[in-house]
């Protein structure tokens, strides 16, 4: 999502990482989308994969296996009403498929030019059509609807070197220090979570107000172990000096 300002130096570069099995992430777009919308501000989106059941090889997650799988009815209920005020629709998803597919699919759409008319296809297919995105079928047709060449894009998202880099970016991004979905990076300030639209309105205008400049995150150094505490002897107390009595 970049606006559309000539060759303008950008007020803010954010950075995204997304899955398509968050529900928060399409939400936190967006309210994102709209508050950049309210501020006019120029900006630069940058939307990095980060596979949050990277650890399944399977094509389909068993869902005992996602954190707070008991609660998630009552999850789903509370997102599809903060969604409905976005205009999506957020709906419990029939299977909890693996993402490593869509988002390997996704480093062809951003090669292709259509990187975010992917990212809005995948989550409608997900959360509004509760399509399983993990299948070949379901891919396909969005290669079909997106205007791809199928055979390249399944050739694509199958390439092992692809679906690496895509592990990759993963691990990359907990480096980084990226815990959970949604995270940003805006300016190199972190931001987590999915904040409703009057916030980030009021980050992008303080960072835009206070000019605040662009920083980089680096790497999380290795952990440096604790210093030993010095023995330091403690002298006997001096005898206190008695004066004879006269």
């Amino acid at each position: 999502m970049e606006s559309k300002q000539g060759k303008m130096e950008k007020s803010l570069k954010i950075t995204a990482y997304f899955d398509f099995m968050c529900p928060w992430s399409y939400l936190a777009k967006a309210r994102v989308k709209r508050a950049l919308a309210r501020t006019g501000i120029s900006h630069l989106i940058e939307w990095i994969p980060f596979e949050l059941y990277a650890g399944n090889h399977e094509h389909r997650v068993e869902r005992k296996t996602i954190h707070g799988h008991d609660t998630l009815s009552d999850v789903y209920t509370d997102l599809h009403e903060l969604g409905a005020r976005e205009r999506l629709i957020i709906r419990h998803p029939r299977y909890e498929g693996s993402s490593h597919r869509a988002l390997t699919g996704y480093l062809y759409a951003r090669k292709e030019g259509a990187g975010e008319k992917y990212l809005d296809e995948l989550f409608e297919q997900t959360f509004e059509h509760v399509n399983d995105i993990s299948s070949l079928a379901v891919l396909s047709r969005v290669a079909v609807k997106m205007g791809f060449d199928v055979s390249s894009f399944i050739a694509f998202i199958e390439n092992p070197n692809h679906q690496a880099h895509v592990t990759e970016l993963t691990h990359r991004a907990k480096q980084n220090g990226v815990k959970g979905l949604p995270s940003y990076r805006v300016n190199g300030l972190p931001v987590v979570g999915a904040l409703p639209v009057n916030e980030w309105v009021s980050l992008f205008e303080t960072l835009r107000a206070h000019k605040v400049p662009m920083m980089t995150v680096p790497a999380p150094a290795r952990p440096i172990p604790p210093k030993q505490k010095k023995h330091v002897s403690t002298p006997a107390p001096k005898k206190p000096k008695l004066t004879p009595i006269k």
